[in-house]
């Protein structure tokens, strides 16, 4: 079966979002069975100022149903012995404690940033532009993997707590 590339733009509150996400993967071709006979999803949702995209892979290797993958194009993140270009929450926390241990007086900044995305309220992405960091992931790319990682967990772990969970250990682990 072939894999199918698509754009996909979601906005409004996490009720309307979680909607436009499930409504767009109601719309895939049915797959036939396992591996060849299994249809593949990649959907292009970000373009960071630097040409980097932000693409989310369907389907999940561990999980069924709605779920998805977060990538980068051309970062790659350690996971093990492995370099993957899905980020796991570990690596985007980690990416966040060596910003915060560059320049600390910019962590609140940046926080308040993960905060809007969170509360999905619209922000001009390129004040970004004014964090200088040289270490880690670029920042922007960071912050557009959060934004669909909150998403993944909305849809995941809707009737549960959801985005909250990503939300709140970056709070923990960035003030502690």
């Amino acid at each position: 079966m072939p894999t199918f590339s698509l754009p996909l733009y979601v906005q409004g509150t996490r009720e309307q979002i979680r909607i436009e996400i499930i409504s767009a993967f109601l719309k895939e071709t049915p797959g036939t069975g396992r591996g060849e006979n299994t249809t593949k999803y990649i959907y292009e949702v970000e373009t960071t100022t630097a040409g980097e995209f932000v693409t989310l892979h369907r389907p999940a290797p561990l999980n069924k149903g709605m779920d998805f993958t977060v990538h980068a194009s051309h970062t790659r993140f350690v996971s093990g012995r492995r370099r993957l270009t899905n980020p796991s929450h570990r690596n985007i926390l980690d990416d966040l404690l060596i910003k915060q241990g560059e320049n600390p007086q910019q962590i609140a900044i940046i926080l308040s940033f993960i905060e809007k995305i969170y509360k999905c309220e619209d922000f001009d992405w390129s004040t970004i532009k004014m964090l200088n960091f040289t270490t880690g992931v670029d920042l922007e790319l960071i912050l557009k993997i959060i934004k669909w990682l909150f998403i993944e967990q909305d849809v995941t772990y809707w009737n549960w707590s959801g985005r909250h969970m990503l939300y709140s250990s970056i709070k923990n682990y960035l003030q502690n």
